[in-house]
């Protein structure tokens, strides 16, 4: 809204800093001060009564919407009607029950592990590996199973040495366990390496539990692939017989020679992520990538992780 100059009527005018206006016609510089309207006087409604007196209803009235209104309020708490209870009043002590992972009972016993006596050496054209059987020969469950391979050249120098866990976390007393050793990186020629186990730990109360799973059966099925003919897919399903629900079921399988001597490993995980307690799930698993020579037989096992 524009006002007029006092001394010109001009209606345009600037606003210097110290908050006067000069008038962009005249020149003419002054103060302009806001004028705001005042509110209306009260209304009194006034009745007569039969004694002719005065009895001043709409200040009564006014007073009571007030009092109606700030009680309102009050009731509601001023946040959109929910009520709250006053400030002296205490209140109920209300707590989620929030479920909690149950601990595995602690074991008690000598603890004690070996390694296999076969060793599997192959080359899959990047780098060496081997399969070592890790066994818990103790009598209490073994935590993250773990070997040390010492890798060492053709002319007997060491090039490195590389741990590797197993794929079962918690390897109860009697168990065993394949272990696929692959090194890192990239490496042509031969290589050697010794097995030392690292270890072992006890499993505690909080270490995952892991359960051997029941297969309903597996098969091999032909590579689509021409190139791939001689390396099948090693498919089966497994049923989840523990009682427990499971998750991340993985499934590994070792190959074996018409002598009986192991060959060749593969491993995947089941379809079904969560598998509850009673339910099967199919796998499918590639063959060729850890393998010396053609398996005459394959032993497939399945492990599937206890979720709290």
């Amino acid at each position: 809204m524009d006002y007029p100059c006092p001394n010109c009527a001009f209606p345009g005018a600037a606003i210097l800093p110290d908050g006067s206006r000069k008038c962009a016609s005249c020149g003419h510089t002054w103060y302009f001060r806001m004028e705001y309207p005042h509110p209306p006087a009260a209304r009194v409604a006034v009745a007569a009564t039969s004694g002719n007196a005065r009895v001043v209803v709409g200040v009564v009235a006014a007073a009571i919407v007030m009092a109606v209104g700030v009680a309102v309020f009050l009731f509601a708490g001023g946040s959109g009607g929910s009520h709250q209870p006053p400030p002296d009043t205490p209140r109920p002590d209300v707590r989620l029950a929030v479920p909690q992972p149950q601990p595995q009972p602690e074991e008690s016993g000598r603890l004690s592990a070996e390694l296999g006596p076969d060793v599997v050496a192959g080359h899959n054209g990047i780098s060496p590996w081997w399969l070592v059987e890790y066994r818990n020969m103790g009598e209490v469950s073994i935590a993250f199973p773990t070997v040390k391979a010492h890798v060492k050249d053709e002319q007997d120098r060491p090039v490195l040495d590389h741990e590797t866990v197993a794929s079962v976390y918690r390897l109860p007393p009697g168990e065993a366990v394949w272990m696929l050793v692959s090194m890192p990186g990239s490496y042509k020629g031969r290589y050697q390496a010794e097995f030392e186990i690292v270890g072992p730990k006890r499993a505690d109360r909080y270490t995952s539990k892991q359960m051997r799973l029941e297969l309903v059966g597996y098969e091999l099925q032909p590579n689509p692939s021409p190139s791939l003919k001689k390396y099948p897919y090693l498919t089966g399903t497994v049923r989840n017989d523990s009682g427990m629900r499971l998750n991340s079921v993985r499934v590994h399988a070792i190959g074996y020679d018409a002598e009986g001597r192991p060959c060749a490993f593969a491993q995947g995980y089941a379809r079904v992520t969560n598998l509850q307690a009673g339910q099967q799930s199919d796998f499918r698993m590639g063959t060729g990538t850890w393998q010396i020579e053609t398996p005459a037989t394959w032993r497939v096992e399945a492990w599937g992780t206890v979720r709290d």
